[in-house]
């Protein structure tokens, strides 16, 4: 057992060594390099299993590397999602099973071994061999605590920012350098008109919007607010602009506000251009100066005077359109007291309708007069309570209101109300007298119908005839003058007619004389050679009354002369100089002279105006010449007068007069032959016995066959048993049951082609319209009933 020889073998290992030694050194070199670099470093074996680990690992695992080596790399690396807090994907496998680098998710978290956390940022790679077979993975790490925290504060004050921003009423528009937008919030979009989508990247002067200034004209270019900035390097404040879209017809207003943003550089990095949309509020501004303007324009029309007082009767607002009403300058009237400043007895009355208008809030109705330097003026006060603040003292809005006019209105009115008594007095008894007149009318076509038919019973040479011809003229000049009495009591319009004007004055002087007292005497001057005059007789008659009557009062107790003529005169300049009116080449002149009382130049200037008189109470209305004058004026005529205190009055009338044969005269008609009748059915309905019996008999001489009826009922059922038995209907008018035109409504329903003719004492035209319409053939003035009659139903039945 004892060692004999020892025996030694020598290898050459210098290469080996040599690798070894640069592999040391390479593995010092790495050592060093992981342990200083700021990351943290593990690598594992292909198992996962940690083989080597830096200081930056050691500090952030918490595990030295002397424990780490050789556990599993998820007992070393715990990791988890920092919202979820669910295991994350182990980087080994991951690597493993793509064999490429892998990037792991920002928002991981380290759950250290003592308990710290952190969060990281990491990424893994293989390790591989000679031969590309991986042969491990390196896992690389950093700390990104503070970084996760800083861009969790940044997108947390982003979102908080564009919310602010989206919730804001007025628009942010952000542009870049070149005008065009970046970025805009929901408010700018909807004043815009445009998305988000579609705003980025229009420039300020695209062609979907324009924008205008306040008077409406568009803005060029470098007025825009962009631009502004953009020449200003500096910021732009409160710019009132319009936006118009194409999809309003209105423009939006906005006031903007714009300012740039630099880098640290000085360079432009952003033009932020806000717009608050004022539409609501300008619109409401227009609205309201639109409002001052009317209110302006409308206090400049209201004639009265406006007063802002308070309760104490201070002025603190004045309105006055017209300084004639004022008692003073307007100058006077602010700061100072309506007592101060007006009469004391209208002071008096503004206080008092102050203190009614305390009381219940308005007062109205008080008025006060004033003695102005133009005159005397009526004031009328309304006054109203404006609203005040609590505590505030009360102020009181105070219209005065110049009722002059209306007081002499009333006045006049009183005055008028008195006259026109005394006017419905006289139509009064007009009425009374054309009622008495239109009844004593139909007594005497009875009567001259008897007397008529009376004569032609005598015969030839009977005694009686003397008396009945003295009863015939007695009616006929009764019948005239009933005819004018109901002429004057009618309203309705009479139609112009040329006509001989001798004719008219001769009835109308002979009416006149019937009325005259005894001591005035009537004077004519007549020309023998007929006058053509185209006129209303009757309404002429009414003018020659009204002169004369009124000529009659002026004259003395012992009476006096008065004197109508006329005659035929040219136009010629001395009468066109006088009256300038007249145009027609020829004129009637119609004269009524007096030798009364005569008139002053006062009173000639009024006689034409209505009311105005200047006769005792009791002796006139006052409405005889403006009646004269409106009925010449109606012709187309003047009227003119020449007077003068106590040496009478001459009125001169000039009514056009036509040229002889220029126009035919009105004739009377022209009464028809006597035909006989051919036994023609009549029926005749009149309430009045009398007119029955002498119809009855009239129509019967006629040749005709009568039946009479003597209501409207009774002759009605007679027509309805018969209809075909009668041939033609005659009907007075005014009947108690029935009228005339009702029994000619009823007749045409049970036989519309049965003539009927309507007779009344009193024909006018409302009478004429209404049996028109109810299809009467014929109107009959009762009094022409002897005359016309029988003549009237043989025309008819001889059309039908």
């Amino acid at each position: 057992g004892a060692p004999l020889r020892m025996v030694g073998t020598h290898m050459d290992i210098s290469e080996r060594m040599q690798a070894q030694q640069a592999l040391e050194r390479s593995e010092r070199s790495l050592a060093i390099t992981l342990h200083s670099i700021g990351d943290a470093v593990i690598a594992t074996d292909p198992q996962g299993v940690v083989t080597r680990l830096n200081a930056a690992a050691e500090r952030l695992t918490g595990w030295p590397d002397a424990e780490a080596i050789g556990q599993p790399l998820a007992r070393v690396f715990r990791i988890v999602n920092a919202h979820t807090r669910a295991p994350a994907v182990d980087p080994v496998q991951q690597v493993l099973a793509r064999g490429e680098v892998v990037g792991l998710a920002n928002d991981t978290l380290l759950l250290a071994r003592d308990g710290r956390e952190y969060m990281i940022s990491d990424s893994a790679a293989p390790i591989r061999g000679a031969d590309g077979v991986i042969a491990g993975v390196v896992l690389t790490f950093s700390d990104a605590t503070e970084r996760y925290r800083a861009e969790q504060m940044l997108r947390a004050n982003e979102y908080r920012l564009r919310t602010l921003l989206d919730n804001l009423q007025s628009g942010v528009v952000v542009h870049g350098p070149d005008t065009r937008i970046e970025q805009a919030n929901a408010a700018a979009c909807r004043i815009l008109g445009l998305a988000i989508e579609q705003l980025r990247g229009m420039a300020a002067i695209d062609p979907y919007w324009a924008l205008v200034g306040e008077d409406g004209v568009p803005l060029p270019p470098e007025s825009f607010p962009v631009n502004l900035v953009l020449a200003r390097r500096g910021p732009l404040r409160n710019l009132l602009i319009g936006i118009r879209r194409p999809d309003l017809p209105r423009p939006l207003w906005g006031l903007c506000n714009a300012f740039p943003l630099y880098d640290d550089g000085g360079a432009l990095l952003q033009v932020v251009v806000t717009i608050a949309d004022i539409t609501e509020r300008k619109e409401a501004e227009q609205r309201l100066l639109a409002a001052q303007a009317e209110l302006t324009a409308t206090l400049q029309a209201v004639p009265d005077l406006l007063f802002d007082v308070d309760a104490d009767g201070c002025f603190h607002a004045f309105h006055s359109p017209r300084e004639d009403l004022l008692y003073a300058p307007p100058e006077d009237f602010m700061g100072r007291r309506v007592a101060d400043v007006v009469p004391a007895d209208a002071a008096e009355v503004v206080a008092r309708a102050l203190q009614l208008a305390g009381e219940s809030g308005r007062s109205s109705g008080l008025q006060y007069e004033m003695v102005l330097p133009q005159g005397s003026r009526w004031f009328e006060l309304s006054v109203s309570r404006k609203p005040q603040a609590d505590g505030a003292l009360p102020r009181f809005i105070v219209l005065a209101r110049d009722i002059s006019e209306r007081k002499r209105a009333e006045a006049e009115r009183q005055q008028l109300e008195q006259q026109l008594r005394e006017a419905q007095k006289m139509e009064s008894i007009g009425t009374l007298a054309g009622g008495i007149a239109h009844d004593f009318n139909n007594i005497l076509a009875a009567i001259l119908g008897n007397v008529a038919l009376a004569r032609e019973d005598a015969g030839p040479g009977h005694p009686a005839l003397a008396s009945l011809d003295q009863i015939n003229r007695a009616g006929l000049r009764a019948r005239h003058l009933v005819q004018q009495i109901l002429a004057f009591s009618r309203r309705e319009q009479q139609g112009l007619s040329t006509q001989a004007l001798r004719p008219v004055v001769e009835e109308t002087l002979g009416l006149l004389r019937a009325t005259l007292p005894a001591g005035v005497r009537l004077d004519s001057v007549l020309p023998d050679v007929p006058v053509l005059v185209r006129a209303d007789a009757t309404q002429l008659q009414q003018v020659l009354i009204n002169l004369c009557t009124n000529a009659w009062h002026a004259l003395p107790e012992r009476g006096g002369c008065i004197e109508v003529g006329f005659e035929r005169v040219a136009l010629d300049d001395a009468l066109r100089e006088r009256l300038p009116e007249l145009s027609a080449p020829a004129y009637v002149h119609l004269w009524v002279r007096d030798n009364g009382s005569g008139m002053d130049e006062a009173t000639r200037e009024r006689i034409f105006d209505p009311f105005f008189t200047t006769k005792p109470v009791g002796r006139g209305t006052g409405l005889g010449l403006s009646v004269a004058h409106g009925i010449v004026r109606a012709h187309e005529g003047s009227i003119a007068v020449d007077t003068a205190p106590g040496q009478g009055t001459l009125f001169h009338l000039y009514l056009p007069s036509p040229v002889s044969g220029e126009v035919a005269l009105d004739a009377s008609p022209a009464q028809a032959a006597a035909h006989p009748g051919d036994g023609q059915h009549v029926l005749y309905i009149d309430d009045d016995e009398v007119m029955l019996v002498m119809v009855e008999r009239l129509l019967q001489r006629a040749g005709f066959r009568v039946s009479t009826a003597s209501d409207a009922a009774a002759g009605l059922a007679d027509v309805r048993a018969n209809p075909q038995s009668y041939d033609v209907v005659v009907t007075d008018y005014n009947m108690p049951e029935l009228s005339g035109i009702e029994v000619a409504r009823a007749l045409a329903q049970l036989r519309p082609e049965l003539p009927v003719v309507i007779s009344t004492g009193y024909v006018s035209d409302e009478l004429r319209e209404q049996a028109r319409i109810v299809g009467a053939r014929g109107l009959l003035k009762k009094e022409n009933t002897l005359e016309e009659l029988a003549s009237l139903l043989r025309e008819l039945l001889a059309a039908r």
